[in-house]
């Protein structure tokens, strides 16, 4: 008797390329949940998407080498696909380290539990909005709509990104980094202006500590400034959120 192991081995590639997504994401971060149960989640959808891709064939995985070396595809895709999501995550990171160095709360930092280091405050809210747009911009879906498609270009156990794909993803992400610097370009560049006059105002006045008066006026000279930029800074925003679309698209073509 015959056991056909088609879709076992398909619900284990695809969750192998799921986790490889996961890890390097921090969409499950964004909610505090057990191990055991992101375990669970990824198996579920893993399970979902086996059930409408069943597409790991026998023949390819008769033997432990041919399923290591499917085994090590998937994950080479799935943190292809992983660091298509992290870039996005990294331009807001590089946003706020950027104001907080400008505007002085790299001085205090604050512990953040999720990533077990200290982080600044503008660092931290600047992850919180990249969240929260993700969700609200129903990013979620478009990150089981791209693994369906993953799916369609890259069967399970049989594809691998070949180097012209990843060279168009590494373009892709450094383009996002320019736009992180476009999200708060206008906020640095008032930061700059009030820098320069505080460093005439320390030379007209060298017997002031200029430093330690000048945090008061930066910090809330940036936060105006921050506060008007981000009710105009959707454009730039959606434009952030696109390239992660369009990092999959170069992967997948």
């Amino acid at each position: 008797m015959v056991v056909d192991l088609s879709w076992p081995l398909s619900v284990l590639l695809i969750s192998l390329r799921l986790a490889a997504l996961l890890i390097m994401t921090p969409i499950l971060s964004a909610i505090a949940m057990p191990l055991n149960t992101r375990f669970l989640l990824v198996l579920v959808l893993a399970v979902l998407l086996g059930a409408a891709f069943p597409q790991a064939q026998l023949a390819g995985h008769a033997n432990w080498a041919g399923l290591l070396g499917s085994a090590v595809r998937e994950l080479i895709l799935g943190l292809a696909m992983g660091l298509g999501i992290m870039v996005v995550f990294a331009a807001f990171s590089l946003a706020g380290r950027l104001l907080d160095v400008q505007m002085g709360f790299g001085l205090g930092q604050i512990f953040d539990p999720v990533m077990r280091t200290q982080i600044p405050v503008l660092s931290m809210l600047f992850g919180l909005l990249a969240m929260a747009t993700f969700f609200a911009a129903e990013g979620h879906h478009a990150v089981l709509r791209g693994l369906a498609w993953s799916l369609e270009r890259y069967p399970t156990g049989q594809g691998l990104v070949g180097p012209d794909a990843l060279a168009g993803l590494i373009r892709e992400s450094a383009g996002i980094f320019s736009l992180g610097l476009a999200l708060v370009a206008p906020v640095v560049l008032v930061l700059l202006l009030l820098e320069s006059g505080l460093g005439l105002l320390s030379r007209s006045l060298p017997q002031s500590n200029m430093f330690m008066l000048g945090i008061p006026v930066r910090v809330l000279s940036g936060l105006a400034a921050l506060t008007l930029w981000l009710a105009m800074a959707n454009p730039v925003i959606t434009g952030i959120f696109g390239g992660m679309l369009r990092a999959w698209e170069g992967l997948f073509a």
